[in-house]
């Protein structure tokens, strides 16, 4: 089974040899590889040709986002599978096998494959985990458990729904995930094969400063996802939105934004969960102890994979 893997990079050349480096070394060689330069400001054309991999096709575009350059690298693929790779992203050696193992077990479903990841911060530092869990079709999933460079994707899901949507101005891989989700089931291994880098400058993560922009970011990720709902699962996704966009600008300690977003928050729903309690709590104390326990927790986890850090740095 041939799978295509679509590697793309924006003003990313540190991590080129890196990332590119973590594919074409996987133990599953029939890869079709194809990496998308969304218009950096400085060429690697150089740095891709230098690996000699006939596998490799290197495509470069006008700036547009990271949806149009997966897009581009999806008109491209040849595979009967599509795996994504964020530049700063890299795939622990038997990614690629893992999953054709899984999909070869469920019989080459038609659906969206996830495994784990370990989550790094810019110091190299383990500091948690991603853990996917399965779905049925049609279920509401937690986007932020099927991070992109995690999934594998049947080609014929694009031709069907169309690729990601380069209209969002963030998150667009969740929201196309959560459309994808409604006619197709996502499987999931919870095994780590992915080193997931976070970055504290991203689009989304600034988005959270500013309360309206925020706003109407996720107003364009309800917009996009309604037509593919029905209305009663369409109210319960804008309910888990609101409470989500709280708890964002609680982790982005943004506190005057989340006392206002907060009257358009569902306030049984935050009991429902720990997380909607501390941030109810941290709402109505004016202390975010939303924001401590996940700073305790992120310092606990990094002890915890301490054993692991010293594995799996070197692919760092």
């Amino acid at each position: 089974m041939l799978i295509s893997v679509v590697v793309i990079f924006y003003n990313q050349t540190q991590y080129v040899r890196r990332a590119l480096r973590s594919v074409v070394q996987q133990t599953y060689s029939y890869l079709d590889i194809v990496v998308v330069d969304d218009g950096s400001d400085e060429s690697i054309e150089n740095e891709v040709n230098s690996f000699g991999d006939l596998r490799i096709r290197f495509f470069r575009k006008k700036n547009g986002g990271p949806a149009s350059a997966r897009n581009l690298g999806i008109k491209e693929a040849c595979g009967q599978y599509v795996s994504f790779l964020d530049g700063d992203d890299v795939f622990l050696p038997r990614k690629i096998e893992c999953m054709v193992e899984l999909l070869e077990r469920q019989r080459w479903p038609v659906c969206i494959a996830a495994c784990g990841a370990y989550i790094v911060n810019a110091e190299k530092q383990f500091v948690g985990r991603v853990v996917p869990k399965s779905y049925g079709k049609g279920a509401l999933i937690n986007t932020a458990l099927v991070r992109p460079s995690c999934g594998i994707y049947h080609a014929d899901i694009f031709y069907e729904i169309g690729g990601f949507p380069e209209g969002l101005r963030s998150n667009e891989d969740g929201a196309l995930n959560m459309v994808i989700a409604q006619r197709f089931p996502v499987i999931c291994i919870t095994e780590p094969l992915v080193l997931y880098q976070m970055d504290s400058t991203g689009l989304a993560r600034q988005s959270l400063n500013d309360f309206n922009h925020a706003v109407s970011v996720m107003q364009e990720r309800l917009n996009f996802t309604r037509p593919h709902m029905d209305v009663t699962k369409a109210a319960l996704y804008k309910l888990r939105s609101h409470v989500n966009l709280l708890l964002g600008f609680l982790s982005n300690s943004n506190m005057a934004a989340a006392r206002k977003w907060m009257t358009q928050v569902d306030k049984p729903i935050l009991l429902r969960s720990v997380s909607g309690v501390l941030a109810l709590v941290s709402i109505i104390s004016g202390i975010n102890f939303y924001l401590l326990a996940r700073r305790i927790r992120r310092g606990l986890n990094r002890l915890l994979l301490l054993p692991v850090q010293a594995r799996l740095r070197q692919y760092l």
